[in-house]
């Protein structure tokens, strides 16, 4: 068989890296984060060649992410499915036993829409599902669902979507000529004695011939070049490629994505200044005569002579790291929820009500666009379904729920706003905040989540910070407050 090379469509190739972006901060994986440095910015004494890399490791290590992404998507499909989905009977018995598990893994009709598709439109503004068929087919029906055949919904990220063209004719116009995706199989083993192996496999999906086609290709790694040989076409009884998207959208998360990051590194580097502050250095002040620094030490410290006293000089300020840290948070929900107010350069003047309340009804309308468009993919995925199974007719529509307002988005950037104290000190009346947010969350076992707020330790040294010297603050109160600032460093 022949060996080909494959290309990338230019939409592909410009916005794979911000897929990557989304995607990883998304996931919010510690070792993906830290060991690139397009997400944990290089410090400048890590460039060094002398004991850089160690420092970077030691960053590394104790770098933390507060995954904001994740709370700004789960919100946001909340809105766009405030209630639960109502399906007509006729779109569950078009379904049949297929409803509880549309994938062939166990996703059901209402969560691969819900907590899939939808998701994929949130995070990378563009999802595709593919109606794919099976290959086999028997003489009748009872035949065909004894071997197993039956369409399947398939979720196509876009980083696995390499190229596709889109029909410009008329009659065809917004439809997929040509489609091309990868995919990782796990090889089938004949016993466990021999190490799994990971194949990458491409279909080609084509109605250029007026016909739906499925070719299937395996790649090969020879010299770091990576070809692909043809295995089989499958040709499917129908004229269109049955995948249905939603183009030319931006992610929700594309500018909240660039202050997840700022707040990565400064939560980083915050670490690093806490981190220092472990090996404070302690002085003595007010012991002069070289006697007494010669026998000077820690365990002397109760017993200091008149007119000396013990300081403790920290590493560095964290304050304002804290700053940055809290503002960075707001302005990302705000960020996330459309929120921001823009004036021009020369303005004074602060947003007023009226301005808020038009941001708020924007990004209400904008949802509910969403919401529209989530519709029409559903119904048209149906359409598609039905096709598959013989009905060419079927014009059964779910309608989603848009009751979204103002007051929503008000109740969440209110909620949002409590995770600025959630970094550094978490107050009382905290707690209450929490359950509110479960509560909206309907999560399951949410009387045990409850208990468990109740029974958690938020209490933070509100003088010291989360690190604090106690041998220090021993030896202050022993010795009174500092004296003149005369100093002698302790051996």
């Amino acid at each position: 068989m022949s060996e080909i090379d494959f290309s990338e469509h230019p939409k592909y190739t410009a916005m794979a890296s911000e897929w990557e972006k989304y995607r990883d901060l998304y996931e919010g994986s510690h070792d993906v984060l830290t060991s690139s440095e397009s997400y944990l910015w290089p410090h400048e004494l890590e460039k060094v060649k002398n004991g850089g890399a160690e420092l970077r490791r030691i960053r590394e290590l104790r770098s933390r992410y507060l995954n904001l992404i994740e709370s700004v998507v789960s919100r946001i499909l909340s809105f766009l499915f405030a209630e639960d989905m109502v399906v007509p009977d006729e779109v569950k018995k078009l379904y049949d036993e297929a409803y509880t598990d549309v994938t062939g893994t166990g996703v059901s009709f209402e969560s691969f829409w819900q907590n899939h598709f939808a998701k994929h439109y949130i995070i990378y503004g563009l999802p595709r599902v593919l109606v794919d068929a099976s290959k086999q087919k028997g003489e009748t029906v009872e035949q065909s669902r004894a071997l197993g055949a039956r369409p399947f919904l398939e979720l196509l990220n876009p980083l696995d979507v390499k190229d596709w063209q889109i029909s410009t004719d008329r009659a065809r116009r917004g439809r997929y000529d040509l489609l091309r995706y990868e995919y990782d199989v796990l090889e089938p083993r004949t016993n466990l004695e021999s190490a799994p192996v990971i194949a990458r496999y491409s279909k080609v999906l084509s109605a250029l011939s007026g016909k739906y086609t499925i070719s299937i290709y395996k790649s090969q790694n020879e010299n770091n070049k990576i070809t692909w040989t043809k295995l089989e076409e499958i040709e499917v009884d129908t004229e269109e490629i049955p995948v249905v998207s939603i183009e030319g959208e931006e992610s929700f998360i594309k500018d909240a994505c660039e202050l997840q990051l700022s707040l990565f590194n400064l939560m980083s580097a915050e670490a690093c200044v806490l981190n220092a502050q472990a090996f404070q250095k302690i002085f003595v002040i007010g012991v002069s005569s070289d006697e007494a620094k010669l026998a000077f030490g820690e365990y002397v410290a109760n017993f200091l002579p008149d007119g000396a006293s013990v300081e403790a000089i920290d590493s560095g300020n964290t304050a304002p790291l804290e700053n940055a840290i809290n503002s960075t948070i707001d302005r990302l929900f705000k960020v996330a929820f459309n929120q921001v107010h823009t004036l021009s350069s020369d303005s004074k003047e602060a947003p007023g009500a009226e301005s808020q309340r038009e941001s708020k009804e924007d990004f209400v309308k904008l949802l509910k666009s969403c919401i529209s468009e989530i519709e029409n993919a559903i119904n048209k995925t149906n359409e598609l379904w039905a096709k598959f199974k013989g009905d060419d007719k079927f014009n059964a529509k779910i309608e989603l729920s848009k009751k979204i307002t103002i007051q929503d988005i008000d109740r969440e950037l209110a909620i949002f706003q409590a995770h600025k104290d959630d970094i550094k000190k978490v107050q009382t009346a905290y707690r209450e905040l929490l359950k509110k947010r479960i509560a909206d969350l309907n999560l399951p076992n949410q009387e045990d989540i409850e208990k468990e707020i109740d029974a958690a330790d938020f209490s933070v040294d509100q003088n010291e910070g989360l690190v604090g010297n106690v041998r220090t603050r021993l030896l202050q109160q022993v010795n009174g407050d500092v004296g003149e600032q005369t100093t002698s460093q302790a051996a």
